[in-house]
């Protein structure tokens, strides 16, 4: 019998809980500690809630709190742009942008956030671009 993970929305307890694949869709789980029924599994993630000018509400691309945050919100906003950087995510980009301006978070922290993302983003390309052109450079010389 397979056991799935869940994190509680309402206090943040993880939780494993056992149960068969047909029992998972017909089964209603609630947090053991504060009986709260909004629970995720582990793997499954609320989307982006977007209007219809492109905005985003609500959470971002899965759950905010998945866990007991270690790091403060500040810190997390600005990785979370980052991460939308290298996801190629614009409506991440956008949510994390407006959230970390709402932190009060300096436009040149956020700047410092976007050219790390943009710093790493850009090594898997050069190393392909590379691979391509040494790929074109051994076919060339066979073709000789």
């Amino acid at each position: 019998m397979p056991t799935y993970e869940y994190t509680c929305q309402k206090c943040n307890t993880i939780f494993e809980k056992k149960m068969t694949v047909a029992d998972k869709s017909t089964t209603k789980i609630r947090c053991p500690e504060c009986n709260a029924e909004d629970v995720l599994r582990f793997g499954q993630s609320r989307t982006c809630k977007k209007t219809g000018d492109g905005d985003v509400s609500g959470d971002c691309c899965g759950v905010e709190k998945p866990y007991k945050m270690l790091l403060d919100e500040k810190t997390r906003e600005l990785i979370a742009v980052g991460a939308a950087i290298a996801g190629n995510c614009l409506p991440c980009l956008t949510y994390h942008f407006q959230k970390c301006r709402e932190l009060g978070i300096s436009v040149e922290e956020i700047d410092e956030a976007i050219e790390t993302a943009k710093t790493v983003k850009e090594v898997p390309v050069k190393k392909i671009y590379e691979l391509a052109c040494s790929l074109l450079k051994k076919e060339e010389k066979s073709d000789e």
